[in-house]
């Protein structure tokens, strides 16, 4: 994940050259508000909210969506697994979830990485659905994904911020709590069975 220095005639005015980068942040975000997919959103939730098992997948700053999705969803009584696919282990254990009852959302931007391309292959294989998050249609995910979700990521200064994929992480979540809500799904009954017990401990 590369950083971008700024060129030495920039230098010489650096608010300008943080006034710009505002500037281009906010085409940014708007250009992908203008081109937000609400179905597909839905669509992907609705895969998330049938699969009996959810595995996240990413690695390096994609694993921080990755666990910011994970966060979201067992707040709505969703339980999720993450692979680092930069750490073999993580990869072995995750491996007998990857089933035809599962759903893989895999987290891929620049500079992609061959080993998250390499397990969303194998989840293929295995019949397995794939939602893949990612910065371009032709990223080396997609052709392993049924179902693609694209967000910018790259601005002046860096390769990949967080920014609008935080955004398109709670979009998706919300869209996953919305689904459930018209369901009058109880959200979390496990979370709130726990605390029932600590609550007497105290």
């Amino acid at each position: 994940y590369g950083i971008h220095r700024a060129p030495d005639y920039e230098l010489s005015d650096t608010e300008r050259l943080l006034t710009d980068i505002c500037s281009e942040e906010a085409r940014l975000s708007e250009q992908f508000f203008k081109t937000v997919d609400i179905q597909q959103i839905f669509a992907a939730a609705d895969m998330l909210r049938e699969a009996e098992k959810v595995v996240f997948c990413g690695r390096g700053v994609s694993t921080y969506v990755c666990e910011y999705l994970s966060m979201l969803l067992s707040v709505i009584g969703c339980g999720s697994v993450i692979i680092n696919t930069e750490l073999y282990d993580s990869i072995h254990m995750a491996l007998p979830m990857l089933t035809e009852k599962t759903v893989l959302l895999v987290v891929s931007f620049p500079d992609y990485y061959q080993m998250t391309t390499t397990v969303a292959e194998f989840a293929r294989k295995k019949q397995v659905k794939v939602i893949a998050m990612t910065d371009s249609p032709k990223s080396p995910v997609v052709p392993f994904a049924d179902m693609v979700l694209t967000v910018p990521t790259t601005t002046r200064l860096f390769m990949n911020t967080l920014g609008l994929p935080m955004v398109l992480a709670n979009l998706l979540a919300s869209a996953l709590n919305i689904r459930l809500s018209g369901k009058n799904t109880s959200f979390a009954p496990s979370i709130t069975e726990f605390y029932d017990l600590v609550d007497k401990i105290e």
